[in-house]
Formats: structure tokens, sequence, C-alpha cells
């Protein structure tokens, strides 16, 4: 598995006077985690690290993988302990890993959590600060290809739809309800993961001959060489997570002069004609504005010149994008598993259909009447033409992609999946 999204969806939660019962759930803890196994947990991960929890399980509505960091560690615990995966993408982060680092010293049950790459989202890093988004930004994770860190989003766009009578719903209507949306996701998104494969596969091979063209058309513009610029972007992951040096020191004078400069400027200019009534006394802070426009000049250029970061960032932008998008291998080792597993489907479906219909084994492995048997092998008949068909789709898909031939996805496209319109960005 390339990639894990943690995300909560805060809408479903449920009136103190919607309606209560105390039967059990057909879908308990198939979906939505149990309420006992995540407070269990959430006070095992605080007894042991000495957290204080702040946050109440009844605060918390539905949760992807959890908005509490107990019920996150808990579900990574138990649901991604032997799946491979690359990377753990979330809005936060770059605030969450260190807590796990810190709980997984406490924890040695939690220790190959880390064997993940943190993946802070794309949409969500814009709003960080440029180093963390050095650091911790998808953006820049090689072998990332377009994963966008907001697949949970997605999902979260189709439940919320029913949110509005969810909240009316007993506990165990709304598990069942949440449930049976989720696997109808999860149907469209198996139906549709050919079309949005072959997507993310001609999308990927046309951004990385754009990006090597902008890569090539900096370094004729610039005069430098490819090891100019990989030594630029070793110079902004160095920036990035360096704390405090001479030369740092020296520019955080720099931009805090900036910024006082630039306060003053703007104080000047918003009470021009409220601290004076005279022309003379207004021509005299005109002046005194000029001159220290002249020196903020003076002092951008000073920083520009000492650090060249926009130039650097520009650089980084790009290598990064190409090293992101290099690795083809991905997509194609996906498309290779959705083959197979539409192939085993398939085959058992097959296997099924030869055992219901053979006289031999049905009264050994059917414990059904004649007419049960009949109505279970024409359920099975329709699903292996319905598996046959979508092979027929992905075949055709990964021929047209593969081959350089040009499709038109959006005819292709069924469902709620909205990867198409996101994975462009």
């Amino acid at each position: 598995m390339l990639a894990v999204s943690v995300d909560g969806n805060r809408k479903h939660y449920r009136f103190k006077n919607a309606a209560r019962s105390e039967e059990q759930a057909l879908f308990d803890g198939i979906f939505i985690a149990k309420d006992d196994e995540v407070e269990r947990f959430v006070d095992y991960i605080h007894s042991t690290t000495n957290h204080v929890n702040l946050l109440s399980l009844e605060e918390v509505s539905v949760e992807g993988s959890g908005q509490l960091p107990g019920k996150r560690l808990r579900d990574n615990q138990n649901k991604l302990a032997n799946k491979p995966i690359s990377f753990f993408a979330m809005d936060v982060t770059c605030k969450y890993w260190p807590y796990l680092n810190k709980v997984a010293k406490s924890c040695p049950e939690l220790q190959h959590l880390l064997s993940m790459k943190p993946f802070l989202s794309v949409f969500h890093v814009k709003a960080h600060d440029f180093k963390c988004e050095v650091k911790w930004s998808g953006a820049y994770q090689q072998g990332a290809r377009l994963t966008l860190g907001e697949e949970v989003e997605q999902c979260n766009a189709f439940l919320s739809r029913i949110a509005v009578t969810t909240k009316h719903m007993s506990k165990a209507g709304r598990t069942d309800m949440l449930t049976l949306m989720a696997m109808r996701w999860n149907q469209q998104k198996f139906k549709n993961l050919a079309t949005s494969l072959a997507c993310r596969y001609q999308k990927a091979t046309k951004r990385l001959e754009s990006q090597l063209q902008d890569l090539e058309s900096m370094r004729i513009q610039l005069a430098v060489t490819q090891v100019e610029v990989e030594g630029w972007v070793t110079d902004i992951k160095e920036w990035a997570e360096a704390t405090t040096s001479q030369k740092n020191a020296d520019l955080d004078a720099v931009t805090s002069r900036m910024e006082v400069l630039v306060a003053s400027i703007k104080r000047r200019s918003q009470r021009l004609y409220k601290d004076t009534d005279g022309s003379k006394g207004r021509a005299r802070i005109r002046r005194k504005i000029r001159e220290e426009k002249a020196i903020l000049s003076s002092v951008v250029e000073k920083y520009n010149n000492a650090v060249d970061l926009k130039t650097k960032r520009k650089a980084f932008d790009v290598v990064m994008a190409i090293r992101r998008l290099e690795k083809k291998k991905i997509v194609l080792s996906e498309i290779a598993k959705y083959w197979k597993s539409l192939s085993t489907r398939a085959d058992t479906l097959k296997e099924m259909s030869c055992q219901l219909s053979s006289e031999a084994l049905k009264s050994e492995l059917w414990a059904l009447n004649e007419e049960g048997i009949k109505g279970f092998l024409s359920l099975t008949l329709r699903k292996k033409q319905e598996v046959t068909r979508m092979m027929k789709h992905a075949r055709d898909c990964y021929a047209q992609v593969l081959t350089g031939t040009r499709m038109d996805f959006q005819n292709d496209w069924d469902g709620y999946d909205s990867d198409f319109e996101l994975s462009d960005d």
C-alpha cells in the first residue's frame, strides 16, 4: 500500500434527544470501532505516557482513522500492523509525528508504525510555514507521485450527505447506516479503479514531461549546471532543518528590520491626514515615508542577495516534483494488483458456479434446498458476468493509456469518486 490517509468527520454527531435503543448494530465494530475498545486503548496510552486527555470520547463524532491521538494509534496498531505502507498522510503530521515518536518509546508494540514516512497533506501545507512545508509536505516526498493526502476527505464528502438524518438515529442505526454507505463507497471505488489508475498514469506522465522541460529552461535561463541545482536543493533542505546559526541570526535580524520598516510605513500612510492639519506637516511625513521605503528596498535587496531564497525555492519545487513523479512503477504495480484482484475474483466465482452446477457437490457443499441453490447460482453468474465486464473495461483502459492513446476519462467516469478532479492539483 502506498499511503494511508487519516482524518475525521464531525458532522455525524447525534442529538441528545435522538432515538435511544439497546439493540446491537448489525455491523458493530466493522467500520466504526467499538467505544469500549477505543476507550480501553486510549486509557492505556494515557497511563503509559502520562498524557493528559483534553477531549472526552463523547466529544468525538465519527473518525476516519481517529481525531484523538489515542484513537489514531489504536486504529493504526490494529488495522495497519500487517500492511506495508510507505506514507502516513495527515493534515497536521508535523505535530502528530513527534507525538507518535514519543508514544512509541513508551509502547514498543507501536514501533512498527514509525516505518512509515510522515506525509503532510498537499492542500493543508500551504497554510504552514515554508520550513514546515520543506520538511513534511507530501509534494516533496520522493515516490509519492500524485498522492494528495486528502483521500479520506473524499469519502467524508460522500458520507456527509446523510448527516442530516443520522443525527436523529439511534446509535446502532447510525452505525449500520454509515457502514452501508462506506461499503457503497468502496464498491464504487473498486468499480472505477481501472479508469482512476489509467487517469493517474496519464497525468503523471504528462506532468513529468512538463517538469523536465521547466527544469531545463531554468538551467538555461540561469546558466547553471545540474550539480549546482542539486546543491540548491541541498541548501533548502539544510536551511529547513537548521535551528539557529550565525548566518540564520543575521538573516533574522534583517527580517526583523524589514518588518519594522513595513509597519512604520503602513502606520505613517494610514495616519497621514489624522496626525497633521497642514500641508507642510504632511510633506514632512511623506518625505519620511520615501526615506523609509528607500531603506526598505536596500534591506530587501540585501536579504535577497544573501539568501537568493526565491530562486533556490523555485529550483527546489521543480526538482522535488520530478523526483516525486519519476517512479512510474508505483502506478504500474497498482495496475497489476487491481488486475490480479479481478482475476482472483473471477476464478473464485467460476469455481463457485461449477460447484453449484455439479449434482455431485450440491448436497455436500451447500446446505440449501433446490430453489436456494438456483437463486445462489443466479447471483453467482451475475457477479461473474459483472467481473468479466470490469476486466474487459480495465484491459481497454490500460491498453490505451500504455500505448499513448488519448482517452476521454470523463465519459468513462461513474460514481462518487472525486479522484478524477483532484489528482491534477
